[in-house]
């Protein structure tokens, strides 16, 4: 082991040296070559030499940038693909994925229509990674499988492994560490045959990482520190970092946080040192936790500070939200209850965001596939006529030339056989027209019933926060037995959300038992000051009338917290909820007599966290997808005075299509 490690460590010394002497070469000889291809291909080497043998993102950018105008002008096609994965290689490295998923792309669709699978295989294998940096680890899975099967039948071995440890590494992503373990112990032994010492400690410590996901932490430590051993003796920082960070990691889940903070400042140097932004700001967020276990907080709030910073400039919207979150953590144990919760607010608000934007992908990757479909089938028809067309016209001079040899009674029956062609012909093309109406309806009712149920996925995060915010507010001010009880309610509540999840309607009955359990539990918190009336015109049957399930629990919430939580505490609130039938719609009024929208925007004007009601702009969005069928306002808001002319509460008339 100790001999092919040295031999590794050699050909990595000699491979940096030799790229070192190759990228001085053809620095020197770049002023004096023409302005053709093979110049275009040497600015494209030494994009690829800056970006992975000699680091210098900045001196890659620019020969990319050189390599792509160059093509351009030359209207070099190979030239300008190969400059794209420059590019898309160094915003990778830099951290703009979006950027860099759009250049590797167009990159491997330019091979795709060569046929070069090798070449399809290298832009696979960065967008793959950049997949995993985004969290879309079911696309990530699906590429590396293919490469896999692609490395397998070539026996490309040395690829295969490469590959593998990918594929296991997405597997623990995924929790299937089974299949994790099998995967990297199998890139481990292909390296260690191989005499492949840097890929023997890749694959250990992907190995150690799925020991640590399951807890099992000497095992995890002893492939750590062995992967470490390899990679500091082979001088390669970056992944030297990589294992520090590991380390680090796993000294604090097993509550050495002295140790664990060591290897975190250790790790943070050797970033700072290769200039890296990514991988400063999640070292940066791994150090002020540690310091934060420490309880040493100033350090813990100024390293927590410098990854926000980063994570922000590079748009890292997932690791932004984690950070936010151990700064409420951090300002909670300070007793700063206020930040806390501010910061707590930004960290859902990030979360929420993010599962808005998979949602909008699927519904997106949906439509693509729609039209897609829509196109394929637009030109197999067309084909379809063109050959109707073609054999026409030689049915047609058949019939002429019967008409000429037959004369006028040939001619009848061919007028005759031609008018029943047309009419058949007709005919079909009226069928298949009624047939392509009756796919798109059913299509655009899928898409509708998808929309419904991510919006209606969206509402119960937010609601389910909302409610356990209220809890949190009860412990801090040292509301103990209300806060017991509260809890109790909010069970009982969760269950019915849970009994209604899966349903896109529920009965009116269910949504005014949420309703009842909600205004209970809001109840309790105001202690008792809330009064509330649920009632049901008698002509209706709430068990036998359908509506979207939640869709009335917004108004309500909207009502109490910004109309009756504003009332000044001598005022009793209270809330009516009433429901009709007029004509085809259910119409649900919520009326309460708080201080009014002026009164509460004027409040929230003031307040430092302003924000506007996510379950609302929900409910909106639900009840614009029902009411494309009748182009009409569903929601009426009434500002109610008295009689002196001052604010006396709001109502709400929800009109939903039966």
């Amino acid at each position: 082991m100790k001999t092919f490690m040295l031999v590794t460590a050699l050909l990595l010394s000699v491979t940096k040296l030799v790229s070192q002497t190759e990228a001085d070469s053809l620095k020197a000889t770049l002023p004096q070559m023409p302005a053709d291809s093979f110049k275009v291909n040497t600015y494209n080497r030494l994009a690829y030499l800056h970006t992975y043998y000699q680091p210098a993102l900045i001196e890659a950018r620019s020969y990319a940038d050189s390599a792509l105008q160059l093509s351009q002008k030359l209207g070099y096609t190979n030239g300008l693909a190969n400059a794209k994965r420059s590019l898309g290689l160094v915003d990778m490295k830099e951290g703009n994925f979006s950027s860099a998923l759009k250049q590797l792309e167009e990159y491997q669709d330019f091979y795709a229509a060569t046929g070069d699978s090798g070449r399809i295989i290298n832009a696979l294998y960065s967008i793959a990674i950049i997949y995993g940096y985004l969290g879309n680890y079911q696309e990530k899975l699906r590429l590396q499988l293919h490469m896999v099967h692609y490395h397998e039948q070539r026996k490309d071995t040395n690829n295969l492994a490469r590959a593998l440890m990918s594929l296991g590494s997405t597997y623990s992503a995924l929790e299937q560490f089974d299949k994790a373990k099998f995967a990297h112990t199998q890139a481990a032994n292909i390296f260690k045959n191989k005499e492949n010492s840097f890929g023997y400690a890749m694959a250990l410590q992907n190995l150690a990482n799925v020991y640590q996901y399951i807890q099992s932490f000497d095992s995890a430590a002893f492939l750590y520190e062995e992967a470490l051993t390899f990679i500091k003796d082979l001088g390669i920082k970056e992944e030297e970092a990589y294992i520090i960070t590991n380390l680090g990691s796993l000294y604090q889940e097993l509550g050495q946080n002295q140790k664990a903070l060591d290897f975190q400042l250790e790790a943070l140097v050797i970033w700072e040192s290769l200039n890296q932004p990514k991988d400063i700001a999640e070292a940066s967020y791994y150090v002020g936790q540690a310091y934060l276990k420490l309880k040493s907080y100033e350090e813990a709030f100024r390293y927590l500070q410098v990854a926000l910073r980063e994570s922000e400039e590079l748009g890292l919207k997932r690791l932004t939200a984690d950070i936010y979150e151990a700064l409420s953590e951090l300002e909670e144990t300070r007793k700063n209850f206020q930040m806390a919760l501010h910061y707590s607010k930004f960290s859902n608000q990030l979360n929420d965001t993010l599962f808005s934007e998979e949602n909008t992908r699927q519904i997106n990757e949906l439509q693509t596939k729609y039209e897609t479909t829509q196109k394929d089938q637009q030109i197999t028809l067309l084909a379809k006529e063109k050959e109707i067309q073609e054999k026409e016209t030689s049915r047609q001079s058949t019939l002429k030339q019967a008409f000429i040899i037959g004369g006028v009674l040939v001619a009848l029956l061919a007028g005759l056989l031609l008018y029943n062609s047309r009419l058949r012909l007709r005919n079909q093309q009226v069928v298949a027209a009624k047939n392509q109406e009756v796919k798109e309806a059913n299509f655009q009712r899928q898409v509708s019933e998808l929309e419904m149920k991510a919006l209606q996925a969206q509402i119960n995060p937010h609601f389910i926060f909302n409610c356990l915010n209220s809890i949190y507010q009860m412990i801090l001010e040292g509301q103990d037995t209300q806060a017991s009880r509260y809890l109790t309610k909010f069970s009982k509540l969760i269950r019915l959300i849970l009994e209604n999840a899966e349903s896109a309607e529920i009965t009116l009955q269910e949504e005014l038992m949420v309703l009842e359990s909600y205004i209970e539990l809001e109840k309790l918190r105001f202690q008792g000051n809330i009064d509330y009336q649920l009632t049901v015109d008698s002509k209706i049957d709430p068990e036998d009338t359908y509506l979207p399930s939640m869709v009335l629990q917004p108004f309500v919430e909207n009502a109490i917290w910004h109309g009756l939580m504003p009332k000044p505490d001598q005022k009793k609130g209270c809330i009516t909820v009433e429901a009709t039938k007029r004509g085809d719609f259910l119409v649900c009024q919520i009326e309460d007599n708080g201080v009014g929208r002026a009164k509460s925007q004027e409040l929230q004007n003031q307040s430092v966290w302003k924000s506007k009601s996510l379950g609302l702009k929900i409910t909106e969005e639900r009840l614009s997808l029902l009411d494309r069928d009748f182009n009409r306002k569903l929601i009426q808001i009434t500002d109610l005075k008295d009689s002196s002319g001052q604010a006396s509460g709001t109502r709400v008339e929800v009109s939903i299509p039966s």
